[in-house]
């Protein structure tokens, strides 16, 4: 369950992360998500992406995992991917 109170926070840091997305894949995400989180990030958070430690042992908030992982469902996986993503969510709301 997230913590809508955290958004803003967890914003800051997709948006942060989102700079090492190569240029590609940050273009498949529409405009419109990126400008609103633009808009609702939270401006006094401070968040910087360590570049020397693997991406999956990086510290970010559990909301920002949900962010990205919806990010990824939507405009990068595979439609392979997307189909064995939609069977454990439709398994998880049974």
């Amino acid at each position: 369950m997230i913590n809508i109170k955290l958004l803003p926070k967890a914003y800051t840091e997709v948006l942060e992360i989102l700079k090492y997305v190569n240029k590609e894949d940050y273009e498949k995400i529409p405009r419109y998500i990126i400008e609103n989180m633009e808009k609702e990030k939270d401006i006094e958070y401070q968040y910087s992406v360590t570049n020397f430690i693997d991406f999956n042992e990086q510290e970010m908030m559990k909301e920002t995992e949900v962010i990205l992982a919806v990010l990824f469902r939507d405009y990068w996986a595979t439609k392979e991917q997307k189909m064995i993503i939609r069977a454990k969510e439709m398994k998880s709301y049974k």
